[in-house]
């Protein structure tokens, strides 16, 4: 189960990568992503019509909620793309769970413990460490080489704020109860998919028609959107076979594994330049998704020694 966990995070690094090879190629995120939904909400939603049933509209009204502050993070990762490298970013973007943690405390009562309050203040160093480095811009003619750190720290402390709604939708969900022993996520997991994909893709359809902004090639843009969907949707489907696991220990290995692969493919393949900051925001990531699942972790590890 473990390995489903890594393989998932390994599969949602494959978006970041679409993200990354569009934005050299006039393929911005809302394009790669608005193509992608629209594949996404064709799956989960003929899952959900086979499935039948009614339901509470709370399911559907949170799921177009949540995709469409999905699809209010596409323009922020088209302004940090223009400021620094793909990796810290991402890995921003992976830490969207921890404030959906203090959402938790404060709107379902639920207790934090003292090693979520240290997640935070790892993920706010993680954004420090971020605007210190002085990687140069990963778009050919995007400006000056070295970012500007105040709105590059602004940006990224808007996507993490913005990236936990969605995980604010989906705990509401699993909170509430079904009537029946379950809970509303767990019931109607694939119609709460298919809106929020559906969510993202109408904004993206708004979006191009009310701009009339047009990708460079709409071939890349298919592609690129073909390859977002692949990894967004095998790494749902890992991620669920995963759910076997504590929730703890599937989304800590998700969210690092997901944030070393993309680290290992942006250096390596894509020539991101390293630094210590680099390597710093790395490091504080992956300790910030630690420390946010450290209780349940060392619970797990007790109970099965």
């Amino acid at each position: 189960m473990a390995v489903l966990a890594v393989l998932s995070g390994m599969c949602f690094s494959i978006v970041a990568i679409a993200y990354r090879l569009g934005a050299t190629r006039g393929v911005g995120p809302v394009h790669v992503m608005g193509t992608c939904s629209l594949m996404g909400t064709v799956l989960f939603g003929a899952k959900a019509l086979a499935s039948g049933g009614g339901m509470p509209v709370l399911v559907p009204a949170l799921g177009l909620l949540a995709g469409a502050t999905q699809y209010m993070l596409l323009p922020l990762i088209r302004a940090a793309l223009r400021l620094g490298p793909i990796s810290p970013l991402w890995c921003v973007l992976m830490l969207s769970f921890i404030p959906t943690t203090f959402y938790s405390c404060v709107a379902l009562g639920e207790r934090l413990a003292p090693l979520q309050y240290a997640a935070m203040a790892a993920a706010v160093l993680c954004i420090l460490l971020a605007c210190v480095g002085k990687g140069g811009s990963p778009v050919p003619g995007a400006g000056s080489a070295a970012p500007h750190r105040i709105r590059y720290a602004a940006v990224l402390v808007t996507m993490l704020l913005v990236g936990c709604i969605s995980g604010s939708c989906m705990k509401e969900l699993d909170w509430r109860g079904d009537g029946v022993g379950g809970t509303l996520l767990a019931r109607h997991r694939d119609t709460f998919l298919a809106t929020l994909y559906l969510g993202i893709a109408f904004c993206a359809v708004a979006d191009h028609v009310l701009t009339g902004k047009r990708p460079a090639s709409w071939r890349w843009t298919a592609a690129l959107g073909a390859m977002a969907a692949a990894g967004s949707l095998t790494g749902m489907a890992l991620l669920v076979r995963a759910a076997a696991l504590p929730a703890a220990v599937v989304f800590t290995i998700n969210a690092v594994s997901s944030i070393v692969f993309t680290a290992i493919v942006a250096a390596a393949l894509l020539g991101e330049r390293r630094s210590w900051s680099w390597y710093a925001t790395l490091a504080c990531g992956i300790l910030a998704a630690a420390l946010a699942n450290g209780e349940g972790i060392i619970g797990y590890l007790a109970h099965d020694g």
